[in-house]
């Protein structure tokens, strides 16, 4: 593991898989968790995109500085929880446009060079049947941080 550096955390656990597969929540309980056992531990889970992010390249640069915002005030040797992480910038590099996809992976790669922690991640998974079941009950409310920010 990196040592902690003055301004950030020691680890950075991600939790991360398909939408519905619970990664808000297990987030939430596993920082609760650690912090039940005495552990300095924050969870992450970055602001929705501001209602100008029209574009794979805007969004991306939102996520990236929220991650820069919570590192930067992150209690020094803490654990930091993450439902999702830079993993959102591979993302969108997958679908974004040729030229904007180039500079999405030189941003994720620039990120993963530059980080003061080490990066575990967690993948949670489940069935079809459940995964479809979780969310239907959630049908028609905004889901994605872009969907909410355009609500």
């Amino acid at each position: 593991m990196n040592p902690a550096t003055p301004s950030g955390p020691a680890l950075i656990l991600v939790i991360t898989g398909p939408h519905g597969a619970g990664k808000t929540r297990h987030a939430h309980r596993l920082t609760a968790a650690l912090r039940a056992r005495g552990m300095v531990a924050v969870a992450h889970h970055p602001a929705p995109p501001p209602k100008w992010c029209r574009n794979h390249w805007e969004r991306a640069l939102h996520y990236a500085y929220e991650r820069l915002r919570e590192l930067g005030g992150a209690p020094p040797g803490c654990v930091l929880v993450a439902a999702r992480w830079d993993e959102s910038t591979h993302l969108a590099a997958t679908h974004a446009p040729p030229g904007m996809s180039d500079h999405l992976k030189d941003l994720a790669a620039y990120e993963a060079a530059h980080r003061s922690a080490d990066v575990f991640r967690i993948f949670l998974d489940a069935s079809e049947e459940v995964l479809d079941a979780r969310l239907n009950r959630r049908a028609g409310a905004p889901q994605t941080d872009a969907e909410k920010a355009e609500a």
